[in-house]
């Protein structure tokens, strides 16, 4: 019986849906290429200028009065859209 098993479980594998919306994310980019490409940059200047002034995202996020988490958000580089 444990032959059996092991037969299906490659059909079931093969037919499995993409996990994580692969597909959609890789459509996001594609439509979205310059606006991702332009968050990076604005993301990587303003970490650039978090490390001129000595100023960890933390203390950034302290100074704003918000989250660690809501300031992190853009520097995750997750392009999917949902930061």
């Amino acid at each position: 019986m444990a032959t059996k098993q092991k037969a299906q479980k490659p059909k079931a594998l093969t037919n499995a849906t993409p996990a994580h919306g692969w597909k959609d994310r890789k459509d996001y980019n594609a439509e979205h290429r310059g606006q991702l490409k332009k968050a990076a940059s604005v993301a990587l200047r303003v970490l650039d200028i978090l490390d001129e002034r000595g100023l960890s995202q933390q203390d950034f996020a302290n100074k704003m009065k918000v989250t660690r988490q809501y300031v992190s958000a853009p520097f995750r580089w997750n392009t999917d859209g949902r930061g």
